[in-house]
Formats: C-alpha cells, sequence, structure tokens
C-alpha cells in the first residue's frame, strides 16, 4: 500500500497556504479600497459632466444617451464610496493595534511603574488628612 504524507515544512507559523491566502485578501482589500473611493470620486464627476453635456446637445437621441449615462454614474456615486470605505475599515482591522496612539489606563499605569513613574493620584480626602496633619505638625 502507498501512503502520502503532507507535511508543512514553511517557517511561518499559521502555515503556508493560510498565509498565501491572506496576503490575497489584504491586496483585494487595498484594491477594493482604491478602487472604490477613486471610482466613487471619479463617477461623480464623469455623471455630472455627462448630464451637464446632455442639457447643451441638440440631438435627442444623444441628449437621451448622455442623460442616462450621467444620471447612471450620479447614482453609483454613493455605493461605491461606501464600498472603499468598507474595504478601508477591513484593512484598518486587520492591522495590528500594538502602535496605536489610544492606550487604556491600566497599560500607561503599568508602563510608568515599569519605569519607576508611578502616578500618585490623590483623592479629595486624601488631600484633606494630609492638610491637617501638615497643619497639626505645624501648631
Amino acid at each position: 500500500m502507498i501512503a502520502f504524507v503532507f507535511t508543512n515544512r514553511s517557517p511561518r507559523s499559521g502555515g503556508g497556504s493560510h498565509a498565501i491566502g491572506r496576503g490575497l485578501r489584504e491586496k483585494a482589500e487595498y484594491i477594493g479600497a482604491v478602487a472604490g473611493l477613486a471610482g466613487g470620486v471619479l463617477a461623480g464627476i464623469l455623471g455630472s459632466l455627462l448630464t451637464g453635456a446632455s442639457w447643451v446637445v441638440t440631438d435627442a437621441g444623444a441628449r437621451h444617451l448622455l442623460a442616462v449615462m450621467g444620471t447612471t454614474l450620479l447614482f453609483l456615486t454613493i455605493p461605491l464610496i461606501i464600498f472603499g470605505a468598507c474595504c478601508m475599515d477591513w484593512v484598518d482591522k486587520g492591522k495590528s493595534s500594538r502602535h496605536s496612539n489610544v492606550a487604556s489606563y491600566e497599560e500607561e499605569e503599568e508602563e510608568r511603574f515599569q519605569r519607576g513613574l508611578a502616578r500618585t493620584s490623590m483623592t479629595a480626602e486624601d488631600h484633606r488628612r494630609e492638610t491637617s496633619e501638615k497643619q497639626n505638625e505645624g501648631d
């Protein structure tokens, strides 16, 4: 009996085939974002130009064709921009958040503690107690 054994010899974590699929998905997200946003802007501009040209043209057939094409492009503007924005959102979700400028208070406190700069937060009651102790020492 002959048996085939498939082993993953890829040094990458997650396996080779998954990494290839992930790379293709990321490319598709970038292409979708650029195509959606640029296509939406260009559709709006070209749709406006074609609609404006339909007002000037005297031939009835050409006027109708330009008006239909211009209106169609103007209607496609918003869905294309929404599609591009969704693709940009997918691109952002795929990135790691470790380089984010936003940090929670616990992470910030832990980082300050490790650097020896522990924050001394004082409540109003602690402040009153400390002030009264200093006054008692002065008497």
